[in-house]
């Protein structure tokens, strides 16, 4: 698998996370532990996965303020 297909895969779980997951706080927590994972594991385009479910954009800013950019 090519990790430029890691932020296509992650916009999948996002939407399946949101599709089945009604606690903010749990779809938080959840990606908190996978964005760990995918990095970990060299995919580090999770950035583009912003915009779309606000728990994960709350997780994103925390790990990576606005005001800096995320290390290729």
């Amino acid at each position: 698998m090519s990790w430029k297909s890691g932020s296509s895969i992650f916009d999948e779980i996002i939407n399946h996370l949101m599709e089945t997951v009604d606690d903010d706080q749990l779809r938080k927590d959840i990606y908190s532990g996978l964005i760990e994972i995918f990095e970990n594991h060299d995919c580090d385009t999770l950035y583009e996965c912003q915009n779309q479910d606000e728990a994960f954009d709350e997780v994103w800013d925390e790990m990576y303020p606005p005001d800096e950019e995320p290390e290729d």
